[in-house]
């Protein structure tokens, strides 16, 4: 896949429930992600994996307990696709405001 799309980024989506999703779930699906390592991708058996994460259905209230709960997130998709710069988070851009500083 990569070489059909070879600047194209591949990310798991990872609803959050605007905050009220138990972390543990977000932390699973992440973890899910982690393990999806060779992707069939057509019937050639290429394969893709991930590169990182999306979350969707962030906070709106950037609170300290959201901002602490969101970034816990982003420290735990890092942990699985790389440090930042080599991993993919990203979030809904219309979602809390404070999290500009975990893409």
């Amino acid at each position: 896949m990569r070489k059909l799309l070879p600047t194209s980024t591949f990310i798991g989506y990872v609803p959050t429930g605007y905050g009220d999703r138990a972390a543990a779930a977000v932390k699973a699906d992440i973890a899910t992600y982690k393990k999806w390592t060779s992707i069939k991708v057509d019937s050639a058996g290429s394969t893709a994996k991930l590169d990182g994460i999306f979350f969707d259905e962030a906070a709106w209230d950037p609170t300290k307990t959201n901002l602490a709960l969101y970034s816990g997130y982003a420290n735990a998709a890092r942990a699985a696709f790389g440090s930042k710069g080599k991993s993919t988070v990203r979030r809904r851009a219309s979602s809390l405001s404070c999290l500009r500083s975990l893409t």
